[in-house]
């Protein structure tokens, strides 16, 4: 059964006020519903055809297997809904991808506690607007970054950036302090740190990264992100070679930048 087959028939037995749905691009650029299937006995706000608001997280989930999250209201006097989608493989002929999702309506006299946003997607392309921050490990040696991880990533499709790396570090070879950051620019509105948080480079059986270091490092990247208003995007840090504990880096995060009002994005490549 196709994933948006299992999401029609989750919307079909649920008891809670929520649809599923399937959106497309259109030629003005617009998303508009293709089809809208409500939970029995509920009458959604929106229905096939309506134009998906500027700004929607369906927008985000602009390529195939990218998922996206977002709290909406799409009609002036409806209720807010959260709007959970993904990107799939377009219409025959089609060039841009579907996006099916589910919304459910939100209880507004709920808190809501901000938490780290995991979404799949490339934290190179970071979404929402106003300035950004793209934060990243790199090891604590000045070595070029390569192999298939998000830092040679980076380094490929901003070469400027590992030119200012250069230029702002120690000579190569030489050892970086654990804790540190450099910082760069990639846009005007886009800046990308490097955390230094990784001791040494390539497989190992011990743990390269290390967790005091990198909480020293998401402090500093919290004062940027204070200073210039900006919201943080990154990959899931530390859990390639520094073979670290997600669910240890994921609660660092939390505690160093979303408890303390820095909304943070993680991206993982859909597979």
């Amino acid at each position: 059964m196709s994933a948006e087959a299992c999401l029609i028939r989750l919307t079909k037995l649920a008891t809670t006020p929520c649809a599923a749905f399937c959106a497309s691009r259109h030629e003005d650029g617009q998303y508009r519903l293709d089809y809208v299937i409500p939970a029995p006995g509920w009458k959604s706000p929106v229905t096939a055809g309506h134009v998906v608001p500027e700004g929607s997280a369906v927008a985000e989930a602009n390529a195939i297997g990218f998922t996206a999250i977002g709290y909406e209201r799409w009609l002036p006097d409806s209720p807010m809904l959260r709007v959970e989608c993904m990107g799939l493989a377009p219409y025959p002929g089609g060039l841009a991808p579907r996006v099916v999702g589910l919304f459910v309506v939100d209880d507004e006299t709920r808190l809501e506690v901000p938490q780290v946003v995991e979404v799949q997607g490339d934290a190179l392309a970071p979404r929402g607007e106003g300035p950004k921050i793209i934060a990243h490990v790199i090891p604590d040696l000045n070595v070029p970054w390569g192999g298939a991880g998000f830092a040679s990533n980076l380094r490929r499709k901003h070469p400027a950036v590992w030119e200012q790396f250069k230029a702002d570090a120690p000579g190569r070879n030489q050892t970086l302090e654990l804790g540190h950051v450099f910082t760069a620019h990639i846009a005007e509105q886009i800046s990308v740190v490097h955390m230094v948080a990784q001791h040494g480079i390539g497989k190992s059986q011990a743990q390269r990264l290390r967790y005091a270091a990198l909480a020293d490092c998401l402090v500093k990247v919290r004062e940027l992100a204070k200073e210039s208003g900006a919201s943080v995007h990154m990959p899931r840090v530390g859990t390639g070679h520094g073979g670290a504990n997600w669910d240890i880096v994921r609660e660092l995060i939390q505690e160093e930048l979303v408890d303390r009002g820095v909304a943070t994005t993680v991206y993982m490549l859909p597979r």
